[in-house]
């Protein structure tokens, strides 16, 4: 099975709920869209040019959060070594909306096409997301 990996560097962004006007115009938070357009960024980059994907996706997504400051050399470790888990905001299902609209038109068409999703969220000494992205050449 055909995979590709790559890693988009810095804090996973969580999807913000959309705004909207007094007039009626939703948008995207532009910390969402400075995110998600990083997240194109990175998977053109893996991508080399090729065209988006049209068959089934299967995607894994690991996401590196910071480990808080304010914690003890202790917890420091437990939470590097996945010890302590991260169980706090921002939630999973949010940080994986926006690494799969970021991919949209880009590694496919539209995430309608992932059918499995494997996707977890722990502490890390370097905040960072790996996306694995795997498909079958098979019809």
């Amino acid at each position: 099975m055909p995979s590709l990996t790559f890693e988009i560097p810095g804090v996973p962004v969580a999807k913000g709920r959309a705004r909207s006007t007094k007039s009626g115009h939703h948008y995207t938070p532009a910390k969402t869209r400075a995110y998600e357009e990083c997240v194109a960024l990175y998977a053109m980059t893996a991508m080399k040019r090729a065209k988006p994907l049209t068959c089934p996706i299967d995607l894994d997504v690991w996401f590196e959060l910071p480990i808080p400051k304010s914690w003890s050399k202790l917890n420091h470790n437990l939470a590097a070594e996945n010890v302590l888990q991260h169980v706090t905001r921002p939630d999973v299902d949010n940080l994986l909306k926006s690494i799969k609209d970021g991919c949209n038109g880009v590694l496919w068409h539209d995430d309608s096409q992932v059918w499995r999703v494997r996707a977890c969220k722990t502490y890390g000494r370097i905040p960072r997301t790996t996306v694995i992205v795997s498909w079958s050449d098979e019809p």
